[in-house]
């Protein structure tokens, strides 16, 4: 996923005074700022087809995040 996916995600509505609303990217230097800190980190890496993919210690965080998080969950329901 790259930045222009990230850009295309979290984009919104355009306001143009009396003229219709039309959809509207999201700025890129916040998504890609991001990225690059996923990547300095070693959680994400860049792919050669473009954009980036997930490394497998990005996938192993994502898990036990996960895990924490449902374990949480289920202590507030009990």
């Amino acid at each position: 996923m790259g930045v222009g996916a990230f850009k295309k995600v979290y984009g919104s509505q355009q306001r143009r005074g009396t003229c219709t609303k039309h959809f509207s990217k999201s700025s890129g230097k916040i998504a890609r700022y991001c990225l690059q800190q996923l990547e300095e980190m070693g959680l994400v890496e860049q792919n050669e087809e473009g954009g980036r993919v997930i490394t497998k210690e990005g996938q192993r965080e994502l898990d036990t995040v996960a895990v924490q998080a449902a374990a949480e969950a289920e202590e507030d329901e009990e």
